[in-house]
């Protein structure tokens, strides 16, 4: 199944969207949206490249050495094995969001995303090439935990690639569904506070796929407390680098933190 697709159409689709039921105003126009897209292109060009050769190697040298702590999942039932696998890659990934946040050397490439103070489906790709290699020990981590799983890996892909496109959206969805929603996924409203300019609320709503994580482990900040429900969150980072494709580039190397994040 070829998913190359999945990530610029669920942009296509959700830009549009968002353009017909918007939570919130957008600035900057077409060349925001030009080079947020050029930004996904070099990650994505990185990723293919680089990343995923070295995430396949490792995964053939994982299954060679015989290591079968996964093996016993391969003879449990198609329902329960796959949403197991789809837990734990998505637990994975919530830990290595909450650690771009904490360690100031990752924060430095994630804070290439934050920076955009926007937010539409384009911000969903708008991520330094250096952060999806700095990555790469995760997904080897996820090939590891998960195994040779084929079902669950295409399911996490297309989670993955729509819910994250999803959930940076400006899709204002009815506010009623929208917190039924959050109960299970990440939604537009919830992942809003997560880009705000203010520390504490950037510094929760970590989940990618599912939202329970950030309830379990004490980091959600719920948006139906708000009265405009997340409609006028400033978005970004103090002292944004330029926004043009060579500053967003060099920003990590150059930016200096007041503060590290917590």
């Amino acid at each position: 199944m070829d998913t190359t697709w999945l990530i610029p159409g669920s942009v296509v689709l959700f830009l549009g969207i968002g353009r017909i039921q918007s939570l919130r105003r957008t600035q900057g126009g077409s060349a925001r949206i030009v080079r947020n897209g050029m930004m996904g292109l070099l990650t994505y060009s990185t990723q293919k490249i680089l990343s995923v050769p070295m995430v396949l190697f490792a995964a053939e040298w994982i299954l060679e050495q015989g290591w079968d702590f996964y093996e016993p999942l391969l003879e449990v039932s198609l329902w329960i094995r796959v949403p197991l696998g789809l837990l734990a890659a998505d637990a994975l990934l919530y830990v290595w969001h909450r650690l771009n946040h904490r360690v100031p050397f990752l924060y430095r490439f994630h804070r290439v995303h934050h920076s955009d103070d926007s937010m539409d489906a384009t911000t969903a790709v708008r991520f330094h090439p250096g952060e999806f290699l700095l990555s790469t020990g995760v997904s080897i981590l996820q090939a590891a935990v998960v195994g040779p799983q084929r079902e669950v890996w295409l399911l996490y892909e297309l989670l993955v690639s729509v819910l994250v496109v999803f959930h940076h959206s400006e899709w204002r969805l009815p506010l009623r569904l929208e917190q039924y929603l959050h109960y299970l996924i990440v939604t537009p409203r919830s992942h809003t506070l997560h880009h705000s300019v203010e520390i504490r609320e950037q510094d929760a709503n970590f989940g990618t796929i599912f939202s329970f994580w950030d309830r379990l482990l004490s980091t959600q900040v719920d948006f139906s407390t708000r009265t405009d429900g997340a409609q006028s969150v400033r978005l970004g980072v103090e002292e944004p680098p330029r926004e043009t494709l060579m500053s967003l580039l060099l920003s990590p190397f150059l930016v200096r933190l007041k503060k590290d994040p917590l």
